[in-house]
């Protein structure tokens, strides 16, 4: 199904979700490249949305109304890719008791994704340079050609021009591949679309769980604006799927996110409190001794705040990590006037959020 979404007003039908210009662009060049039936290379690393973009392709096309066909290439071995492209004939093998219709039979008339086509082995990639070049093919075990009208889309994140000099890949099939070539921006270079997306997959997976979460915390977004994202979109996803199973109120915060998440979101918050509170001038006009204790008690509140943090107030976890036990840890939680129980769950009032809180909807 096709989601219509109200922040992505220049491809207001797509799933493919921006307000970034360099991925703007990239849907417009896609948009004028699905009205032809030219070939099309879709590359960028793991979890950038390119079968996405493949199926945005099909569904401009001509093709439309004909099968998207999706091959996932590394799940095929070299036993079975014969087979399931092209189909076989009964007996071409032990246990090919019927015909059967390969995945090229099946598209005709539309489209097949090749995805990760970087990993096909030679043999098989002589087979589909003449499928592609004369639509012709055989089944397993038949002599008899066969012919299919379909438009190719492959797709990698590998580098195959490195794979053509490696000799792993055969460049006449690449340059047939390659006749244009879209890319993917990774999520860090399109750290703009961040919010966009977390406010999107958290309204996605609060309707699908019927939960009522109508805000994300500012320091949410601030926290997942200021990681890479290896895993991209992908990686994003799971993260606030994760977070909208454990949200308990009405906002999304940052203890719902993944510990190293929460980590960096403290260190991030402690660097601005300690540069603005620990080292301004208050504390250095007074002995050495008292701008020393001074320091010190900032580090152990920062201490103690994040193990609780991190532990969700339980005290008993937080004395095993820090090795602070009994009497010793209660002296310090009431002179630095900590309560472990502010770092507890409950639910959070709309009410009550900061300033930079963005509504999910």
């Amino acid at each position: 199904m096709i989601i219509e979404h109200p922040f992505n007003q220049r491809f207001p039908y797509t799933k493919i979700l921006t307000t970034n210009e360099r991925l703007q662009n990239l849907l417009d060049e896609a948009a004028r490249v699905a009205r032809s039936d030219a070939t099309v290379l879709i590359t960028g690393e793991s979890g950038t949305g390119k079968e996405l973009l493949a199926k945005e392709i099909h569904r401009l096309s001509r093709r439309a109304r004909h099968p998207l066909v999706i091959v996932n290439c590394a799940a095929l071995s070299d036993q079975l890719v014969e087979s399931e492209l092209f189909g076989h004939v009964k007996g071409a093998f032990t246990g090919a008791d019927r015909d059967k219709v390969g995945f090229f039979e099946a598209a005709n008339g539309g489209t097949v994704f090749l995805d990760e086509i970087g990993e096909i082995g030679p043999t098989f990639q002589l087979k589909l340079l003449r499928v592609l070049e004369q639509g012709e093919f055989n089944r397993v075990g038949d002599v008899r050609p066969r012919y299919t009208d379909i438009r190719f889309i492959a797709a990698t994140n590998q580098d195959l021009e490195a794979k053509v000099r490696a000799g792993t890949f055969r460049a006449d099939l690449f340059y047939r591949l390659n006749v244009v070539t879209l890319t993917l921006p990774p999520l860090r270079e399109r750290k703009d679309d961040i919010g966009l997306l977390a406010r999107y997959f958290v309204q996605h997976f609060a309707n699908e769980m019927n939960k009522p979460i109508r805000w994300i915390a500012g320091e949410v977004i601030q926290t997942l604006e200021a990681y890479d994202w290896p895993g991209n979109v992908r990686e994003l996803r799971n993260v606030i799927h994760r977070a909208v199973i454990l949200c308990e109120g009405d906002t999304l915060t940052v203890d719902t996110l993944p510990e190293k998440f929460q980590r960096a979101s403290f260190f991030r918050q402690q660097s601005v409190r300690t540069s603005d509170a620990v080292f301004d001038e208050a504390h250095f006009n007074c002995s050495f001794r008292e701008a020393k204790q001074r320091i010190i008690g900032a580090f152990e509140k920062a201490y103690l705040t994040y193990h609780l943090r991190l532990n969700r107030g339980n005290v008993s976890r937080t004395a095993r990590q820090t090795g602070l036990y009994g009497a010793n840890l209660y002296e310090k939680l009431r002179r630095h006037q900590i309560d472990p129980d502010a770092f507890r769950p409950r639910a959070k009032k709309g009410s009550n959020l900061s300033s930079d809180a963005q509504r999910v909807a």
